[in-house]
């Protein structure tokens, strides 16, 4: 039951030799992984991005009256209980959805670059 020096010796290389590929294996596997998580992400963004449009505000103008017009032409002084005013939909703006957008796709093309960047290197482990 007991091996030889020789024996022991090429069990020894077989191990030390595995163990780069089998970490370079999982090396691999992570960058892809970081890849799919970029995809997931950019479906999320992508389905998102309707919400996001809906909430844009679309006129920020007060309402005005007619300083020309005489007493008799302006409308009639209602009690404030009874007067129906339109706010207009406070929300953000497109100009702060676009920037965000942008920064969101910047975000997703430096992750993905990354993640191509960790599996090319753990294919060149694996050799």
């Amino acid at each position: 039951m007991t091996s030889t020096p020789n024996e022991q010796e090429t069990r020894r290389r077989r191990i030390t030799s595995d163990t780069p590929r089998l970490v370079g294996l999982m090396v691999f596997l992570g960058g892809i992984a970081m890849i799919v998580m970029v995809f997931v992400w950019a479906y999320a963004l992508y389905s998102s991005v309707g919400d996001e449009l809906n909430q844009v505000a679309i006129s920020q103008a007060p309402p005005v009256t007619n300083p020309a017009a005489s007493d008799s032409d302006q409308p009639p002084n209602v009690p404030a209980e009874k007067v129906t005013v339109a706010a207009p939909k406070s929300g953000p703006s497109l100009a702060h959805v676009a920037l965000l957008f942008g920064f969101k796709l910047v975000f997703l093309a430096l992750m993905g670059w990354a993640g191509g960047l960790v599996a090319t290197k753990g294919m060149a482990m694996t050799r």
